[in-house]
């Protein structure tokens, strides 16, 4: 069922004042009103860059204060590489986007690094029924190379639009 697909395998934790809740694939943090959309960054499984566009729906009845939400990318990394990251472009501007690169401890499956998306307090927050609007969050090789999405466990070449 594609219409209730929250964040394909795209983010494992969703912290959200104070409380870590677990989202898996086709899971979503309905009981707390929030859901994180995400389309991928490139659909090729080679590419210069990866990392999600994330929309944060906020369907509760309160404000949803952005300082409080962390959205975790998790990937496997090339041999050898480093990686930089960067706020292409967000709606309420990347000024207010605090994105790393960590290695993930233990490794699992498909994943031993992750992106890590936070926010600062000047983010504001999401009213009721609203989202943040589009962030985009790219990743990319120090060395210029490619990169290989086909074993990134949040990486989803179907992806193209938000779901």
């Amino acid at each position: 069922m594609r219409a209730g697909k929250r964040w394909h395998r795209a983010v494992a934790i969703l912290a959200v004042a104070g409380l870590a809740v677990s989202v898996l694939a086709n899971c979503a943090a309905q009981s707390i009103g929030v859901t994180v959309l995400y389309r991928t960054a490139s659909v090729e499984t080679l590419s210069p860059q990866i990392g999600p566009w994330i929309k944060i729906v906020n369907s509760s009845k309160v404000d949803l204060e952005l300082a409080s939400v962390t959205v975790r990318y998790y990937f496997t990394a090339e041999p050898g590489a480093v990686y930089s990251i960067g706020c292409v472009n967000a709606d309420i501007g990347c000024d207010k986007i605090n994105a790393a690169v960590h290695d993930l401890q233990p490794t699992a499956v498909n994943a031993d690094r992750y992106v890590e998306v936070g926010f600062s307090k000047s983010a504001g927050s999401v009213q009721p029924d609203a989202d943040s609007g589009v962030l985009r969050v790219l990743v990319f090789r120090s060395d210029g190379e490619m990169t290989d999405q086909s074993d990134d466990y949040s990486f989803s070449a179907v992806d193209r639009s938000f779901v």
